[in-house]
């Protein structure tokens, strides 16, 4: 299953400090849960399935797991890797 935008953003979220799940609903803005439903949204439930992110000692908050820290690892790589080539591609087109 290919990760989305949101999946990043909850990883990178979790990878900083336990979070509420900050940002990962299209806003970009804190979100105050109020009510235990927070828990059944997809993106939450996709992740924990994989074993990116876990339920932690309080209420609504989650942390990232080893998986999760490798994955978005690789996910940081392959962002660095596509720069490179795009710069190499871009310096190659100049030089011809």
């Amino acid at each position: 299953m290919k990760m989305q935008k949101a999946d990043w953003r909850v990883l990178e979220k979790a990878s900083k400090r336990e979070i509420s799940i900050i940002g990962a609903f299209g806003d970009g803005k804190s979100v105050d849960i109020k009510f235990d439903g927070f828990d059944r949204r997809s993106i939450i439930e996709r992740n924990i399935a994989r074993g990116f992110i876990m339920p932690c000692e309080y209420f609504n908050k989650y942390k990232i797991t080893k998986a999760g820290s490798d994955e978005l690892d690789r996910h940081y790589r392959a962002i660095q890797e596509l720069k490179k080539s795009r710069e190499e591609k871009r310096k190659k087109k100049g030089a011809a």
